[in-house]
């Protein structure tokens, strides 16, 4: 027995020897650029479109029915949104086919839309990032994500115009090449800051990132290499340690150099953090789909509908709709409920208000129970176990710097093995998340581990500042005195003055 304790105790420590050595200085890097990361974010998809900066819908001409449209949009996801909105001058339909990619269908005579020219790009992204178009400098088709375009969510719209601008802040505007919207921008200096944080801290670089598989196994297999090197450090900090001393004048650190004292010291202290935070930094990409994540599926969105919106009778027309909505609509979505048609329409802040397309009814809200009431169909082998109208963000739903989820919300839950939940908005008429038991797992062991997303933390900024720095320069101070330590041991072995090794 204790033979085999002695051989656990030194593959331990050769573990985390080897492998510090090896990583040590990808440590400093993570945390390093963690902090730039905490105030400077990729500048990718923003998940809330900036409505104030679309055209107001303008479609007096879009007196046909959403029922002459449907026909003409082949290979329609049927789970998927119809948006309408502009298209510079032009009101278009815009619609998720099957294979995932846009398609658009102009709305005041149901002709197929074209794909945007060069000059019509140019002209959509000055409009949207209010910018002169003579300060336009380069416009190019991109087929291929580039640097700034590599997030899945944002390959899904290639092809993509991209269009540079020579104003003083360098902006970019991505315009979708067949929806013929902006779909993200940047600047110069959030491009830069990028490359300070999130690209390295994500390992992003386009070269790797734009190959999926290589990208996904090179982060779980450096996560789980820094996991394992994490812990057997701090099993080795905590064997190493005097809990004992036989004179009062000994010291707890059995280390003579002050590199691997401190070391030492910053492990027992820092040690705990810096394992989480690198075993929750791998969950970020979903190894081997072990979650399912927080959104719902297709046949849920269907089920909510009560159906395919070709079944729903959509008789008020698209300009009666926005007649209702006023001139600050920026965009209108067809949407169903149980069956019943409605019209959302998203005004300039991006708030959503149902506005009812069925014949002779005036009525225009949704009701809280009403959403009820079609959501006890989501699951049709559970039960509801409880149904009610929250007004406060909760610990599975609440807001971040991506998203802010409407509120009132209401919130659903079943009896099913998953102990499903469901919040659903009823002024859009949609299921905004779903939680289920790992789902929730995630939401503590990923984004409650890795961002410190408590309620204590985050709700009393800067307090959660204060703690994430914190923290962060001591995980930074423990990687540095071991890119110290294991190259001194590393010399020492090549037979390379360096210091001594203890």
């Amino acid at each position: 027995m204790r033979g085999a304790v002695r051989a656990l105790k030194r593959w331990t420590v050769l573990a985390h020897l080897y492998l510090g050595v090896a990583l040590a200085l990808l440590f400093v890097m993570w945390f390093a650029t963690g902090i730039v990361l905490m105030y400077a974010p990729f500048p990718g998809f923003r998940q809330q479109r900036q409505f104030a900066r679309m055209s107001p819908l303008h479609c007096p001409a879009c007196t046909r029915p959403l029922a002459d449209a449907l026909p003409s949009m082949g290979g329609r996801d049927t789970t998927a949104l119809v948006r309408l909105g502009m298209r510079l001058d032009r009101p278009v339909y815009r619609f998720r086919a099957v294979d995932g990619g846009w398609h658009a269908l102009f709305a005041d005579d149901l002709s197929a839309a074209a794909a945007l020219t060069g000059d019509e790009a140019r002209r959509t992204a000055a409009g949207y990032a209010r910018l002169d178009e003579a300060l336009t400098g380069e416009v190019e088709l991109l087929r291929e994500p580039d640097q700034w375009t590599v997030e899945a969510v944002l390959r899904r719209e290639l092809p993509l115009w991209r269009v540079d601008f020579r104003d003083a802040e360098r902006t970019r505007v991505y315009v979708s090449a067949v929806g013929g919207e902006a779909i993200t921008t940047s600047t110069g200096r959030e491009r830069a800051f990028a490359w300070l944080g999130a690209i390295p801290h994500w390992i992003y670089p386009r070269v790797l990132r734009a190959r999926l598989g290589a990208w996904l196994w090179t982060i779980i297999v450096l996560g789980a290499l820094g996991t394992v090197m994490s812990a057997a450090g701090m099993a080795v900090g905590l064997w190493q340690f005097r809990w004992r001393r036989r004179d009062r004048s000994a010291s707890h650190v059995p280390y003579r150099t002050s590199w691997m004292r401190w070391h030492h010291i910053t492990g027992l202290v820092f040690g705990a953090v810096t394992c989480t935070w690198i075993f929750s930094g791998t969950l970020s990409v979903d190894p081997f789909d072990w979650s399912p994540g927080d959104q719902p599926s297709g046949p849920e969105r269907l089920s909510l509908a009560g159906g395919a919106l070709a079944g729903a009778s959509f008789a008020l027309t698209p300009a009666e709709a926005v007649e209702r909505a006023g001139p600050s609509v920026r965009e209108l979505r067809a949407v169903a409920l149980a069956g019943r048609a409605y019209w959302v329409s998203v005004d300039p802040s991006g708030a959503a208000r149902a506005i009812a397309a069925e014949p002779n009814v005036s009525r225009q809200a949704i009701s809280a129970e009403e959403m009820m009431r079609a959501a006890a169909r989501l699951l049709p082998d559970a039960h509801v176990v409880s149904a009610r109208t929250i007004r406060a963000y909760d610990d599975y739903y609440y807001a971040t710097a991506e998203r802010r989820p409407p509120l009132p919300a209401v919130r659903v839950a079943f009896d099913d093995a998953q102990r499903s939940v469901f919040y659903l908005d009823a002024s859009s008429a949609s299921i905004v998340m779903k939680q289920v038991t790992r789902s929730r797992l995630e939401r503590w062991l990923y984004t409650g581990l890795h961002d410190l997303d408590f309620r204590l933390l985050t709700s009393h900024r800067p307090l959660w500042d204060v703690v994430v720095i914190l923290l962060s320069l001591g995980g930074l101070a423990l990687s540095l005195t071991g890119v110290v330590t294991g190259w001194r041991w590393l010399a020492w072995r090549l037979g390379v003055p360096a210091g001594p090794r203890r």
